[in-house]
């Protein structure tokens, strides 16, 4: 190899080199957030309107079953409404149950 030629070599590697590190500091292209379609909840027109027997009847089991989670869920809340006794989360400002905007915290029975 000739000199002239280890030179262009060395040349081109430090090209390469400097290629890197430039492009190794350029900012990085900003991803658009996309956001995705909502999908539109069931109304309950739609769930009253249901007609299969079948699907009445999971909805009705479905219903019967989030009603009492919610029920045994809020049995266990510190605090309770002074008008009908429901569970009552801190931060709610009137009962789910019956509207009332009292609450006081559950005594020890």
């Amino acid at each position: 190899m000739s000199e002239k030629k280890v030179e262009v070599e060395l040349k081109q590697e430090d090209r390469e080199l400097l290629r890197s590190v430039i492009e190794s500091h350029k900012p990085k292209p900003v991803e658009k957030h996309v956001e995705k379609p909502v999908k539109p909840h069931l109304t309950l027109q739609q769930l009253e309107d249901v007609d299969c027997p079948e699907c009445k009847a999971a909805l009705d089991a479905f219903g019967r079953k989030a009603v009492k989670a919610e029920y045994v869920r809020r049995k266990e809340l510190e605090s309770v409404c002074v008008d009908c006794g429901t569970g009552v989360e801190a931060e709610e400002e009137e009962c789910p149950t019956c509207g009332g905007k009292d609450a006081r915290e559950r005594s020890e029975d």
